[in-house]
Formats: C-alpha cells, structure tokens, sequence
C-alpha cells in the first residue's frame, strides 16, 4: 500500500513497504521515529493494547507495531521487549546516537528474515531484509535465515556482533510434561489456549477476514473459531470469507464445501487445473526462495489460491491451520515413532525447523500476493501447553478399530455443534495432495512432468541422487539464484520409514 526509504545518517538506511492491516492512517507508516529509535517492524503485536496500558506509552498512530520503539524508547532492554510480545514479528531497530543497532524475530520465525554480512575494503557491511532476494540484488554475501527466537546485536562503528537468545528453544527440557494430566484437563487446557489464540487475533482494521480452508481439521476448526470469534464480537458468520482450491475431483473441494455451508460463511471454490499448477512451479520457486520438493508441491496450490485472492476480493487477512502437525505429531509417521520421547524429540525438531518449510510456505506465498496469513496454532501459549502434555495422549489414539492422529485435539472440540463429524474426524491428508483426486495424486503429476525434462537416467540425477522432480526445482532455483545454496538445510522426508517420497500418500498408513 505504501513505501518509504530513511536515510539516518552514512551509516545506515531503512526501506519499509507497507501492508495496512491495523492502523489506516499516515502516522502508521514506519520506519518509527521514537527519540533516538528508528524502527521498522513486519508483525502483529497482539497484546499491544495492553502494553500501551501497562507502561503507559503516549503513541501517535494506530498501528499495533508502534509499541515496538515506544518501549525502547522508555529505555527498556532489547531481551525484555521481546519477553514482552505477543505476536509474530520481525524488527530492527536503530539507534542513531549509540550509532548501534538490534534486531529480533518472533519464535517460530513467522515473519520472514534474512541476514547477510560481508567484509570488504570499505570494512564491515550488514544487511538485514524479509527476502533474500532483495539481498542478493544488492550484492550481498553469506546469506542465512535470521533464526527464530533469537535477537541480534551490532555496533556499527566497531562491526562487533552478538547474537542472544530471547525465547526458549525447542528442546526437551524447556518444555517438562504435565504428568498424570488426565485427558479432560488436557482437552479443557488446549480449548481454552486455542480459543484465546483466535480471539486475539480477529482484531483487524481490514475487513472482510478470509480461511484457507482445505476441509482438513487443522483450518476447518481455526475457519470455525473465527466464526466464533466474529459473532461474538457482534459480527456475522457470512462476514467470514472461506476459500479453498483444488482439480477436478479434488478431495478437499467437497469437505471444505461442508465445513462452509455448516458454518454460513462466503465461500470461494477456486477450480484449477494440472497444466496451471504445473506452469506455476516456476514462480513458487523463485517466491518462496526454496527447492524443498514437499514445500513447493505444497505451495503451487496454496500460491494460486493466494493469487486468486488478490486479483477477486477485498481480502488482506487469512487464517490458516499450519504448525499444528508439528505442535501434536499428527504426520501420519508419527504413528511408527518407536517411543514416547522419539516422538517429543521429533516434534520439537519439526517446530524448530518450521520457519524454513510449512510457515515459510504459508507466509511467502501470502507476502508476496500482498496478503498476511494469520497462524493459530503457533499461538506462544498454546504451543507451550501442548508441547507439554504427554505424547501418548496427543498423539495417535486408537478410534472407530483403528488409529487417529490429533484424538486428543478433535475429542476437545467434538461438541455436537462447532464442525461436522465427518470433518472433525477426517483423517489427515496432505495439503499438497488434496488438492486432486485419489487417481490422480498431484505428487504423481509432478513427477511424470519433471521426468519429461530431466529424465531418471540422465548423468547429473545419477551423480546426485536426485529424482527428476528434485532436479527441475534444483534447475528453477538455480536460474533465479544463482550460487545461492544454504538456505535450507535438508529436503523434508518422513522419519521412520524406508520411504523416499515426502507425500503422505505414499506411506503404507495412509491405505
């Protein structure tokens, strides 16, 4: 909606581009100047309000991210700050009389952050940007994903540096199980936790407020709580704007059809085709700046759907289900894990590295289509508290002579009333496979394309072990970032299990 550059002075310059969700006026636009401050921020601070209250912080605009240089401003330290936010964010802030400078990034590293150093003749360079495009372009070196939970330090007349942890990591022992919780205090825990975690996240000076519905549990219940949420705050369902995509045959189409008739909102079903999410791979790559073969069949429908957005409907805001398979361990494989603490251990990882697969995929494909995603799930409250009760009861339970991944989350909202049965207790399907038929997996579709331009038995497939899907994503990426290779550290593959392929489709659970 807007862009701004600030000069500060010769040793450093801001450039903000502005999505107005809260705060509609010009005082809103950053960066934010706020004594010797100046700040920009790309976030959602939820618990603004409250912190204007408690520290009693004189701001001049109506935008929730403000609070971020008036509480530096107050003198506050960088670590408390970030103690202090809820929401997701991610900030530098520069102070032109120390002539230093911090930066952070929410937890789950939500909002997109990159950050590059180089050392030339004109001595020390930092560069710090929501993609590494933008870095790339200005010449910068050594790239790396800021990291999530952390805050950095610099001094930009010395070049020193120091990095601190502001949140907990995603460990074992920051995250001790309630042992002997019994399953209704579990269930009233996550009700509660991921109720407030819509709540607060419904406020919103853009209207009308859109779901990604896929007809999965994970956004079919986030889509109803909203729903909640707005007619609680004297709104009505058909305010709610619900959005799903998929081919011809498409198993998500019909559940989220349900879902959406089940709770009144305006429903958007968006009908594509394979060859129009096949030539859109291209454009995923170089948008969500990854070849992670299951975040790019992922997004390429998630990518469309935003497009559809953008060019159809008033909409800015979107809720979506991600992080909750992390936070629960509800990927089908989770189901083979050989122990109770296996399975901590791997959901944790999963959550720790969300930033670079299922949230980066959320997020870029919503940024760039000048939408914000808005996740749940990854809510710091509710992660804490399911994060702690104990793998056997959160994870796969035994239901209806089988198995069911998140028992313990759907038996919490299974009321009669909030979604029908039949999605409530829908068994997982992946994203990136529901948006086609079960003759026609999109995964299957990808692969016969990709072995049409780089066959099986071609030498450089062969010298890496690459699949021909792998080696056009590796080729695309290649072409729009040249010698650009760190950015994700492994291609995301089930555990416990022989197989190759990352669709869930593929695993012998999901028959």
């Amino acid at each position: 909606d807007q862009s701004r550059t600030l000069i500060v002075n010769e040793t450093c310059r801001l450039d903000f581009h502005r999505l107005q969700i809260n705060g509609l006026d010009d005082a809103s636009m950053q960066p934010f100047r706020a004594g010797p401050w100046h700040v920009v921020v790309n976030g959602e601070i939820y618990n603004s309000e409250a912190l204007k209250r408690s520290h009693e912080l004189q701001t001049v605009s109506g935008s929730d991210c403000e609070v971020v240089a008036r509480l530096l401003q107050t003198g506050m330290g960088p670590s408390k700050l970030c103690d202090l936010l809820d929401g997701v964010y991610a900030f530098v802030a520069y102070n032109e009389v120390k002539r230093t400078l911090v930066a952070a990034r929410d937890p789950f590293g939500v909002r997109s952050l990159y950050i590059a150093t180089s050392h030339g003749g004109f001595g020390p360079r930092l560069a710090i940007a929501s993609e590494f495009k933008t870095l790339i372009a200005g010449g910068a070196q050594h790239i790396a994903p800021f990291p999530p939970g952390k805050l950095f330090h610099y001094d930009v007349e010395t070049g020193n540096e120091r990095w601190q942890q502001h949140h907990v990591g995603f460990e074992t022992r920051f995250f001790p199980l309630f042992n002997g919780i019994d399953d209704a205090e579990a269930m009233r825990r996550l009700r509660t936790k991921l109720v407030g975690a819509v709540r607060k996240r419904v406020t919103c000076d853009r209207l009308p407020i859109g779901c990604f519905v896929s007809g999965g549990v994970d956004s079919s219940l986030i889509a109803a709580l909203v729903v909640q949420a707005v007619v609680a705050n004297g709104g009505f369902p058909e305010d709610v704007w619900t959005f799903s995509i998929g081919q011809e045959g498409a198993t998500d189409l019909a559940y989220a059809r349900m879902v959406a008739d089940h709770l009144n909102t305006t429903h958007h079903e968006v009908h594509t085709t394979r060859e129009d999410m096949l030539a859109a791979i291209p454009s995923v790559i170089y948008d969500l700046e990854t070849w992670d073969t299951t975040t790019v069949r992922a997004a390429t429908g998630h990518t469309l759907l935003a497009t559809y957005i953008q060019k159809n409907t008033p909409v800015k805001v979107l809720f979506s289900g991600e992080g909750a398979d992390e936070i629960m361990g509800s990927y089908l494989y989770f189901s083979g894990a050989p122990s109770p603490v296996a399975f901590q251990e791997e959901s944790l990882r999963l959550c720790r590295d969300l930033h670079r697969y299922d949230v980066l995929r959320v997020e870029l494909s919503c940024a760039s289509r000048g939408l914000e995603c808005r996740v749940p799930f990854l809510d710091k409250a509710f992660v804490a508290t399911a994060l702690r009760i104990p793998p056997p009861q959160r994870g796969f339970r035994d239901h209806n002579g089988g198995t069911m991944e998140k028992w313990l989350l759907r038996q919490a909202f299974d009321d009669g009333t909030l979604l029908p049965r039949e999605v409530l207790w829908r068994r997982k399907e992946a994203f990136s496979d529901g948006v086609s038929s079960p003759e026609a997996s999109w995964h299957h579709q990808i692969q016969a394309h990709a072995e049409t331009m780089f066959p099986a038995s071609s030498a450089a497939n062969k010298e890496n072990a690459f699949t021909p899907e792998q080696q056009w994503y590796r080729h695309v990426f290649q072409t729009h970032f040249p010698d650009c290779h760190a950015i994700i550290p492994y291609e995301w593959l089930p555990k416990w299990t022989d197989q190759k392929d990352p669709s869930a489709r593929a695993l012998p659970q999901y028959q």
